[in-house]
């Protein structure tokens, strides 16, 4: 693969903080942390065996009346883990670009969060958080220079 440098970002290709959410919790809060953010970023969801992505059109189809009393996880794609990157820098995310491929069109790139009011050297677990929902194909594109 022959890599080039990556040109700037404008503001539409950067993600902001964003969590993972708990499958237990309802559709109608995605849908009011929605409408309050005027976001409709893809949302990771943490399942019982990984992570899962927000099947936008199995979740359209939940009527408004059952919206509070159905689980995000029912309206969950699971994301393969070789589809989930946790070191997004260098020759390691190369790689994790190519073990994706095959996994499908999406990759989950995550990252560490501080907990919240704590300096960098406690032992404090930290917190994921998604960095970027990204089209793999995309991505293996501007690695290869072909972008």
């Amino acid at each position: 693969m022959r890599l080039r440098p990556a040109g700037p970002l404008n503001s539409s290709a950067t993600v902001p903080f964003c969590g993972i959410l708990p499958a237990h919790h309802a559709l109608a809060d995605l849908d009011a942390g929605r409408r309050e953010r005027g976001s409709a970023l893809p949302v990771v969801v943490r399942l019982p065996g990984g992570l899962g992505l927000i099947d936008e059109q199995a979740a359209a189809r939940v009527p408004p009346d059952r919206r509070a009393g159905t689980e995000l996880g029912a309206v969950a794609t699971p994301v393969p883990p070789q589809a989930v990157v946790r070191d997004g820098r260098g020759p390691a995310a190369v790689r994790a670009v190519e073990r994706a491929q095959g996994a499908g069109p999406l990759l989950v790139v995550l990252g560490a969060e501080p907990p919240s009011g704590r300096a960098g050297g406690t032992s404090a677990p930290h917190q994921e958080r998604v960095l970027g929902v990204l089209d793999v194909a995309a991505v293996a594109r501007a690695l290869d220079g072909r972008s």
